[in-house]
């Protein structure tokens, strides 16, 4: 406290915020639910001797879900054990005299479960699917079903008399919510310019000492590089531009198979660790990445190829990921060619591949036949 010309006192004041300034909470609310999908499989002969009224098999799942408890101060979430028990019925003649001509696959829960989704698919032993119609009648029924006529059945398994039966199962966790605190530091950060400043030098040949010819689709096209970075971050330029080689004598390399603007990309990711075009060119930059030895880009467009994974490409997928050793990539085409095999046997890029990778078809078939139980395939991307 301090005092001026009179005897009173002058006194600070605390600072005022301006007027109508908005203040953001320190933490922020976030309500999340689990998806789970399992599949499992089921082999019937001799079909169409069965008199019983029906089959029946128990299927059973075990999951981890979220639990929240207060732990003093702090709210935590641990991960609980959780079987969950469906019940599958097969109706080889319908479930009473009114609909004997058809075959119905029933499904329905025996532990509580709030929310679940089935979907049946059938095989004969050529692994060819066959149709069938969901049950949308006013009858009340217990569960799930979808249904065909017998004779169309019968007929679809001959000679064998064998019915392959996969069935998919989602379900969802019961929602719950949760606390998270914002960084402390959100203010703006320190960085380098390095990214920027290769950038620069991968745009500008003046101190360039190779160069990358393109020869394709009639055209030649010329990228002025520079051989250091290039040796220090593929291992095939490595190779290539040791001593005594042609190319390294030569302070160049011809490609005649190398689409340019695909090259580009590649040598863009050399320089700067960046690939803005990767998912627009995933799968010509997964081969070309592999080719050249530059790992964390052909991971990039892997995980590129998953994200867009569809019924129309996933042949198409399988394929580049065969041809280009990428086992994990090829796993997960061969789980969601099983889960909707349905719908892919119908795509031009399933023929395609019967007719030019027909070797491929195995694996096919022993994932549509094995099924298996998986997480769901946004979060073993998020894994990858």
């Amino acid at each position: 406290m301090e005092t001026t010309g009179g005897d009173f006192p002058s006194v600070s004041t605390p600072s005022k915020r301006p007027p109508g300034e908005v203040f953001e909470s320190r933490a922020y609310t976030v309500t999340e639910s689990n998806r789970y999908t399992f599949t499992h499989s089921w082999l019937t002969n001799n079909v169409s001797a069965i008199e019983k009224r029906f089959l029946e098999t128990n299927v059973e799942f075990i999951h981890s879900e979220p639990d929240t408890f207060q732990y003093g101060m702090e709210e935590l979430v641990l991960e609980t054990n959780i079987t969950k028990t469906f019940r599958a019925r097969f109706h080889p003649k319908g479930n009473k005299d009114s609909n004997k001509d058809f075959c119905f696959f029933q499904v329905f829960p025996v532990t509580p479960v709030s929310n679940y989704r089935v979907k049946f698919h059938v095989y004969n032993m050529r692994s060819e699917p066959l149709p069938l119609t969901v049950y949308q009648g006013n009858q009340q029924l217990n569960g799930y079903f979808e249904y065909v006529r017998r004779d169309a059945l019968l007929q679809h398994i001959a000679p064998e008399d064998e019915l392959m039966l996969k069935i998919t199962l989602t379900f969802f966790s019961e929602p719950w919510t949760h606390m998270e605190v914002f960084p402390k530091e959100r203010g703006t950060q320190l960085t380098d310019d390095v990214g920027k400043d290769f950038e620069a030098l991968f745009k500008n040949p003046q101190f360039s000492d190779f160069k990358i010819k393109c020869k394709y689709d009639g055209k030649v096209k010329v990228l002025n590089v520079h051989k250091a970075i290039l040796v220090a971050r593929s291992q095939f330029f490595k190779a290539m531009l040791s001593e005594h080689t042609k190319e390294s004598k030569d302070n160049e390399v011809i490609f005649d198979d190398i689409d340019h603007s695909v090259l580009l990309e590649l040598v863009r990711f050399i320089y700067t660790g960046k690939a803005p075009k990767v998912d627009s060119m995933a799968l010509e930059l997964m081969g070309l990445a592999d080719r050249f030895q530059v790992l964390v880009l052909k991971r990039m467009a892997e995980k590129s190829l998953l994200k867009k994974l569809n019924v129309s490409n996933v042949c198409e997928v399988l394929v580049v990921a065969d041809v280009y050793n990428s086992e994990h990539v090829k796993q997960e085409a061969l789980n969601y060619i099983g889960a909707n095999a349905s719908e892919v046997v119908k795509t031009d890029g399933w023929q395609a591949m019967l007719k030019d990778h027909s070797q491929l078809l195995t694996d096919v078939v022993m994932k549509i036949n094995n099924g298996g139980n998986m997480e769901p395939l946004a979060k073993r991307i998020r894994k990858f």
